[in-house]
């Protein structure tokens, strides 16, 4: 398997590789196992890898995903199959568009819900009592009373949203 696609310099591979954590089962490294970015990051906040090649920073599991497959088509994210953002290892990365990507986010349930999403003006506490008032009341009240558009209380009802609590 051809991993310098792109054929950069070996001195470059090499760098890349110094900054890796690879594990290895009897002296070969364990491609089932996430390879973990050790170096800079592109910011204090991110987790993911930053890698300076060719007068500029890019972000370290793209540039291995390019060594392994080629170019990266405009548009597309580099992901990652074990929801490692450190993880490098390019059986684990695989091309999508932001909707593929937040699909998997979600499938995996690592979607932000409920009170944990930054718009919710609910609270897990409040959906029971907003499920008991549906036999009761319109959605226009319910919907006053908690102080939310009459939409957060259709969704809920028809169960677009917060499934995590109704469903239980």
């Amino acid at each position: 398997m051809n991993y310098n696609i792109m054929n950069y310099h070996i001195d470059d591979i090499n760098r890349f590789w110094s900054k890796v954590s690879v594990k290895y089962i009897n002296n070969i490294p364990n491609f089932d196992d996430c390879m973990n970015w050790v170096g800079g990051k592109s910011n204090s906040d991110s987790l993911y890898g930053c890698f300076y090649i060719n007068g500029k920073n890019v972000q370290s599991h793209r540039f291995i995903y390019e060594c392994f497959n080629g170019l990266i088509p405009n548009g597309m994210l580099v992901c990652h199959s074990c929801d490692n953002p450190s993880c490098v290892n390019p059986y684990h990365l695989w091309l999508g568009t932001h909707q593929l990507n937040n699909y998997d986010k979600m499938i995996k349930g690592r979607s932000a819900k409920g009170s944990n999403h930054g718009n919710s003006k609910l609270t897990e506490y409040d959906i029971p009592n907003i499920v008991s008032m549906f036999p009761i009341y319109d959605n226009a009240y319910i919907a006053r009373q908690f102080n939310v558009n009459i939409s957060s209380i259709r969704n809920i009802k028809i169960g677009k949203t917060w499934t995590h609590i109704t469903k239980l």
